[in-house]
């Protein structure tokens, strides 16, 4: 995939997309450095930096496509909640855009499992897969409420 950016030939950005479109995230130590750039470009971006967003699309595919790849460990979806808010150290009220905070609560206790749309709104926040999530989760809670 060749990615290219005509309207800024000269620019950092150009030649970042140069040197991506050889970059492919081949381990672990890999996608996690990619995923904490995608996290601070996609700040630059809401902030109006347009420039990065092709490269920021391309390393995003790059770490799909690695994730798709690899065997995860079998953890429960509250167990990966936690661990992404200890990772961004966010709290509960960091993620009343995901779910209302009372719902958060009971998926962190076990009382209540992630659903889909809960899975696609922690994914694009934390700017990862939604395969990253355990199967029976995303197969089990299909219709489930948010």
């Amino acid at each position: 995939m060749m990615i290219t950016n005509k309207k800024h030939k000269n620019s950092e950005a150009a030649i970042a997309i140069k040197f991506l479109n050889k970059f492919h995230v081949n381990n672990d130590k890999e996608a996690t450095e990619a995923g904490e750039l995608l996290y601070q470009w996609k700040k630059l971006i809401r902030e109006g930096d347009k420039e990065i967003q092709g490269i920021y699309n391309y390393l995003k595919l790059q770490i799909d496509q690695y994730e798709q790849t690899v065997q995860h460990p079998e953890v429960t979806g509250a167990e990966l909640l936690k661990y992404l808010m200890e990772e961004h150290n966010h709290k509960q009220i960091d993620l009343t855009d995901v779910a209302p905070r009372s719902v958060i609560r009971e998926i962190l206790h076990g009382k209540r499992d992630l659903n889909k749309n809960h899975i696609a709104r922690l994914a694009c926040k934390y700017n990862v897969s939604p395969a990253l999530y355990p199967k029976e989760i995303t197969e089990q809670n299909s219709l489930s409420s948010p």
